[in-house]
């Protein structure tokens, strides 16, 4: 399976989190200021294998995702979530700033 290369400093970094501290309340926040606190739930590969039925010339791009279940919304934004929902993220639609509730950044990372 191929993946996408920016996965690597994106989901990755969450997922390294998520597997050392997988019941930690995070908050992520997106470009636009639309946030909310969030509890992990699963990580899995993209099944994009229906794409080729659709007689694609390229091969789909397969991506990494991760699963979270919103816990407060903070400021409604596109996604439009609420309480007790769930959503992915993905290097397609990837916060722009994730840190715990005691305010620790997890991305993008410290260096």
């Amino acid at each position: 399976m191929l993946f996408h290369e920016s996965e690597r400093d994106t989901v990755w970094v969450l997922d390294a989190f998520a597997t050392k501290h997988p019941d930690t309340i995070l908050r992520l926040e997106f470009s636009d200021g639309e946030s909310y606190l969030c509890v992990f739930l699963t990580a899995y590969e993209s099944d994009n294998s229906w794409e080729l039925d659709e007689g694609l010339e390229e091969m789909p791009v397969e991506y990494f995702a991760l699963g979270y279940r919103v816990i407060e919304v903070i400021r409604e934004g596109r996604h439009g979530l609420q309480v007790g929902e769930y959503f992915e993220i993905s290097y397609r639609d990837f916060p722009a700033l994730v840190i715990t509730e005691d305010g620790a950044q997890i991305y993008p990372a410290s260096k």
